[in-house]
């Protein structure tokens, strides 16, 4: 990211990159556009925070960001597409925009900062690419766990839909081509990182 887009900040004080509307579902003027605002943690300020992997390969896509155009990840773009909303703007934090990966002392900055600011998010989305081997089919296997999860260790989860409601729950058998689905998702690079811990514990 080029130095001009922003000051390194001092402790406390974070970048929010503030996306705008998809409007018409082809983005802001035919772009995906946005700026940083400068805050803080301490104003309590409404925001969302992505997880994601940046991926490897060249950067294909760009976007504009304020005044300047930046090359970002091919995962960071379809990641930064599904956030867009439709008619409003949207507050979120991404470390590739809000943390100047040019200057050491920032990075460290922020790095000693990320529980906090994962934790003062008002949800935190995560990124775990394109559907395929059958990880469509999954949010109604993770239903049905919840379910069992209840029964059997009087763990106090609802479901989010009413479809596991009605018994007791049953699990798909183990030859069933689901289980390979949910097997191929946690081999997904995203269960790789390091960071993953402390962002789904941090969040809300």
């Amino acid at each position: 990211m080029e130095q001009q887009l922003r000051d390194f900040h001092d402790a406390g004080r974070l970048f929010l990159e503030r996306m705008m509307p998809d409007i018409h579902g082809v983005g802001f003027r035919g772009d995906v556009f946005g700026y940083l605002i400068d805050t803080t943690l301490a104003k309590n300020t409404q925001y969302d925070c992505l997880s994601y992997t940046w991926g490897t390969g060249p950067y294909e896509h760009s976007i504009r960001m304020g005044d300047h155009r930046i090359s970002i990840p091919p995962n960071l773009y379809r990641a930064l597409r599904c956030l867009q909303l439709k008619d409003e703007p949207r507050l979120v934090w991404v470390d590739f925009f809000c943390i100047n990966q040019e200057d050491a002392e920032e990075r460290q900055t922020q790095v000693e900062m990320m529980y906090q600011i994962y934790q003062g998010a008002r949800e935190v989305v995560v990124d775990l690419g394109h559907a395929s081997d059958g990880s469509e089919n999954l949010p109604g296997l993770f239903e049905d766990i919840i379910v069992a999860a209840s029964e059997e260790y009087g763990i106090n989860a609802k479901p989010q839909t009413p479809n596991a409601l009605g018994g007791r729950a049953r699990l798909p058998p183990r030859t069933s081509d689901i289980w390979h689905a949910f097997k191929s998702l946690l081999e997904r690079p995203w269960f790789r990182r390091v960071w993953i811990i402390q962002e789904v514990i941090a969040a809300k």
